[in-house]
């Protein structure tokens, strides 16, 4: 979806502020649209960008990456299932729902049935796995460094800058506002880095840094890539 739809405010998606930009359609015939590719991280996406240079591409890659978390139910934001007979009447810690209703198509007759727009049936699936592909996959940072083109796939603030007593350096700020300790995973690139195959393995063993909850931490990288 590229846009966010506004739920009801008193549907579980609305109390939840949930946002509908970069859920997936997998298909019309679902009638809905779903957190994450299944089952999948869409490193695909991020291997098409690099090789047509598609910065469309990448975007999309990120706005897919960014609306995941939301859907999952956590400890200190609980996901409900409002139904009545309901199995789950809340969804265990780490459990995410591939439904994200923008329309009324499952709304049935039987009450214990009912799934209106901005609800979901407490239950656990494939999307649990597409958030812990997207995490080990992809770089939550990706900067080119000759062209200073930043795109940020995690939940953090990145602004760049050059230093100004050594040009050959960059220095990333990077804030992160969440309540959560952030471990950001940086991939750095160049017109001819852009041009090798990523691999399977590209974030097996990446750059990293460290960002604690609510902090802001500097972190410097070369101007042209090492090595």
């Amino acid at each position: 979806m590229s846009y966010d739809f506004a739920f009801p405010a008193k549907s579980t998606m609305g109390k939840l502020d949930a946002l509908t930009t970069g859920t997936v359609w997998a298909n019309v015939q679902n009638k809905h649209s779903a957190p994450g590719i299944c089952t999948l991280s869409g490193e695909g996406l991020l291997k098409l960008y690099r090789g047509s240079g598609a910065v469309r591409v990448l975007n999309l890659l990120r706005d897919i990456a960014h609306a995941i978390p939301q859907f999952l139910s956590r400890a200190d934001r609980p996901i409900v299932d409002i139904r009545v007979g309901k199995r789950w009447p809340i969804m265990p810690e780490g459990w995410m729902n591939e439904h994200v209703n923008t329309s009324d198509w499952e709304v049935r007759d039987e009450p214990w049935e009912e799934i209106g727009v901005g609800e979901i049936f407490g239950g656990s699936c494939w999307s649990e796995g597409s958030m812990l592909l997207t995490t080990a996959e992809l770089p939550g940072i990706h900067l080119r460094t000759d062209t200073l083109q930043l795109t940020v796939l995690d939940h953090v603030h990145v602004h760049v800058q050059i230093d100004r007593i050594d040009g050959d350096r960059i220095v990333l700020a990077i804030s992160n506002p969440t309540a959560f300790p952030a471990r950001v995973k940086i991939l750095l690139e160049d017109a001819t880095s852009m041009r090798k195959p990523l691999g399977t393995t590209a974030m097996a063993d990446p750059l990293c840094t460290a960002v604690p909850a609510g902090t802001t931490v500097r972190y410097e990288v070369p101007r042209g890539l090492p090595g």
